[in-house]
C-alpha cells in the first residue's frame, strides 16, 4: 500500500474557494479511483496562515498513478498556479502492515454495513 501526503498553504483570503475546490472537484475524482482505500483531510491555523493536509491510502502505485497521472509527485488539482495555495508538497510512503481496531487488514474493503453515511463501500 502507498500513503500519499499532500500539504498545502492556502493563499490568504482563499480558504472558502480552496475547500470548495476540494469538495466539488478533488474528492469526487479521488473517490472514483479504483485503488483508493481511505482518505483524510485536515486543517490548522499556523501563525495566521491556514495549512491543509490530505492523506490518502492507495492499494498500490499502479492504481494511484492511474487515478492521479504518471507523475504522482506533482500535486493533483491544487497547484500554486491555481491561486488557491501559496505552496504545496507531495510525499509518498510505503505503508506498514499493522492491525486495525476492527481486526481487519487496512487494505480489506469496508463492508457496506460499516461504511460511513455518505460514503461508498469498496
Amino acid at each position: 500500500m502507498i500513503i500519499r501526503l499532500v500539504r498545502a498553504r492556502i493563499a490568504p483570503g482563499r480558504s472558502a474557494d480552496f475547500h470548495a475546490q476540494v469538495r466539488e472537484e478533488g474528492l469526487p475524482h479521488l473517490l472514483a479511483g479504483p485503488g483508493l482505500i481511505g482518505i483524510h483531510i485536515g486543517r490548522r491555523d499556523e501563525d495566521g496562515e491556514e495549512i491543509a493536509v490530505l492523506v490518502s491510502v492507495w492499494r498500490d502505485w499502479e492504481t494511484l498513478t492511474s487515478t492521479l497521472g504518471e507523475d504522482a509527485t506533482r500535486p493533483y488539482l491544487l497547484t500554486p498556479e491555481s491561486g488557491l495555495v501559496t505552496s504545496v508538497t507531495v510525499e509518498h510512503f510505503e505503508a506498514l502492515e499493522l492491525p486495525t481496531p476492527t481486526g481487519r487488514r487496512a487494505d480489506d474493503p469496508m463492508p457496506a454495513a460499516e461504511a460511513p453515511a455518505g460514503s461508498r463501500a469498496r
